[in-house]
């Protein structure tokens, strides 16, 4: 006779992933891929995740360029719509701060793991703009889950296992389709392997107006810790990691 009862599972925490497709795709598509393409022309671009391929600095979605002002529009009604059916909450098109950027990656080029954790963004997302016609090729975004006993971290709380419990979920880009994640979701893209050129637009959006800094600390009621642990976050952390091994 078994010892137990099983009461089932319990998923708590769900992760939203906003989906879209753009219905003015064909009118912005060429437009955004010449605006692409001839900043590649100009400019080396930078390297972050990127695992080869070419990524444009952030100020080129900052210019008064046609394509871009369309793209942005778009984004912006999208950001919108997300947010009142996830947060139902009511935003208005210049309540928005946006970090904006292009990525071409070619055959051989991949993106290594990575979050949007910087800047207190609150959402993250790709646009796809272009793409192999071949689905299997493609250079799929994944999503990885690294919760804990999910992904084997290491903490004072549970020791490191062997092989982990990894949990993934891949996204198979189509052109013109648009998404969101929260910045904190650690994602990554995988080798692209289509002849033609795969070129996204990814973007961070944060709303000031909506800001809490989301830390321990920061939802209590004392300004100095706010100030705190919004400046100095590394250092508010190890006094409560201090406070929490003393016992004060």
């Amino acid at each position: 006779m078994k010892q137990f009862e099983d009461l089932g599972q319990m998923e708590i925490f769900p992760i939203t992933i906003g989906q879209y497709r753009l219905t003015n795709y064909d009118k912005i598509r060429a437009g955004l891929i010449n605006t692409i393409n001839q900043e590649r022309k100009n400019n080396k671009g930078v390297t972050i995740s990127n695992y080869g391929g070419w990524q444009s600095d952030k100020d080129l979605f900052e210019r008064d360029i046609e394509s871009i002002r369309m793209f942005k529009d778009a984004l912006t009604e999208t950001c919108i719509d997300f947010l009142s059916k996830v947060h139902s909450i009511n935003v208005s098109k210049n309540d928005f701060e946006f970090d904006i950027w292009a990525n071409v990656n070619v055959k051989g080029n991949s993106n290594l793991s990575h979050d949007h954790t910087a800047n207190n963004n609150h959402w993250s997302g790709v646009f796809y703009l272009e793409t192999s016609n071949d689905a299997s090729v493609r250079g799929n975004t994944i999503f990885e889950d690294r919760h804990y006993a999910s992904s084997g971290v290491t903490t004072n709380r549970m020791p490191m296992l062997k092989n982990g419990l990894p949990r993934e979920e891949q996204m198979v880009p189509e052109a013109g389709k648009l998404i969101f994640f929260p910045g904190t979701l650690w994602h990554r893209v995988e080798e692209y392997k289509g002849d033609d050129e795969r070129i996204t637009i990814a973007y961070n959006f944060r709303v000031p107006k909506l800001e809490n800094y989301d830390f321990d600390a920061a939802k209590k009621s004392s300004a100095f810790k706010n100030f705190m642990w919004y400046n100095f976050r590394g250092v508010m952390r190890l006094l409560a990691f201090v406070k929490n091994k003393v016992g004060f």
